[in-house]
């Protein structure tokens, strides 16, 4: 932070600091109780949801938010801004699971309920300045499928946070602090797959082709092949995510395998159509290098 030649932005920085703090603490909190230390395995009733919510929310989910406030406005075109709802996504995903965690530490069930309320407020927060970024969106003119596919990737991974923070917060409120805080079953669809894996192909699908090394040439070539079935693979993605969302808590092995296929099938895709972007390209003589010592082009 202190060699970083940009403008510095508090808010952010701390909040960075706030998610390395917190997966050091979930850290800690499994370390003591893989370790067999007694008082963390008399408390890991509580102990368990406690590090769940500070390694999902406090950790993972403060670091893609974080990260989506700027890079959902540079691939949809438009200025990043700091405003109060931004500020409100940082703030509640600092704040909210660290409430939760000490709440289900103290089994406190208001403590819990409210730490819960922050993190559904930052997730709706996070919608809304999407909706705002949605709305001021550039209009492309080129390339027009791989903008497809890294908006439409990233606009999803937030709405199924939202989804995802709210059936967190509802086992929270219909459990209370000293019963069943967390229920992985619940929120693995939509935060593991639908946040968290879906914001990560879509950062790396504009990521790539904008900053990575190569010539114009070679940032075109990416994108073109990045943007295939854009559409299509966006919209199987958000298919298999509800289908993994269902069939996970209800049991219902159909919908869990079509939905697994379907997720699966996107991620396989996108992982071939990333390694076939990074493939060296041969570059062909030029008519230049052509030339030979008498300034003709050998036949």
């Amino acid at each position: 932070l202190r060699a970083a030649l940009g403008p510095r932005r508090v808010v952010l920085a701390v909040s960075y600091g706030a998610a390395l703090a917190s997966v050091a603490l979930g850290a800690l909190i499994g370390t003591l109780a893989i370790a067999g230390w007694s008082p963390a395995l008399a408390a890991w009733d509580v102990l368990r949801p406690a590090h769940a919510w500070i390694n999902v929310f406090g950790f993972l989910s403060l670091v893609i938010a974080a990260s989506l406030l700027h890079l959902l406005p540079t691939v949809a075109g438009t200025r990043i801004e700091r405003t109060p709802v931004s500020t409100l996504v940082l703030v509640g995903l600092m704040t909210g699971p660290l409430t939760v965690a000490i709440g289900f530490v103290m089994r406190v069930t208001p403590l819990v309920v409210a730490g819960a309320a922050l993190v559904v407020l930052a997730a709706l927060a996070l919608v809304w300045h999407a909706a705002m970024v949605l709305r001021r969106r550039g209009r492309w003119t080129t390339d027009r499928p791989w903008h497809r596919f890294v908006q439409w990737s990233l606009l999803a991974s937030v709405g199924w946070f939202a989804v995802g923070s709210a059936l967190a917060a509802a086992v929270v409120i219909g459990s209370g602090a000293p019963a069943r805080g967390w229920d992985s079953a619940v929120v693995l669809g939509p935060l593991a797959l639908g946040w968290a894996a879906q914001a990560l192909v879509g950062s790396w699908s504009h990521l790539v082709p904008a900053v990575g090394p190569g010539s114009p040439d070679v940032h075109a070539r990416q994108r073109a092949i990045l943007g295939r079935w854009a559409t299509t693979r966006v919209v199987l993605a958000q298919v298999g995510v509800a289908l993994v969302s269902v069939g996970v808590p209800t049991g219902d092995g159909r919908i869990l395998q079509v939905g697994l296929a379907l997720v699966g099938g996107c991620a396989v895709v996108a992982v071939t159509l990333i390694a076939a972007a990074l493939r060296p390209i041969v570059s062909l003589p030029s008519r230049g290098a052509a030339l030979d010592r008498s300034g003709t082009i050998p036949r």
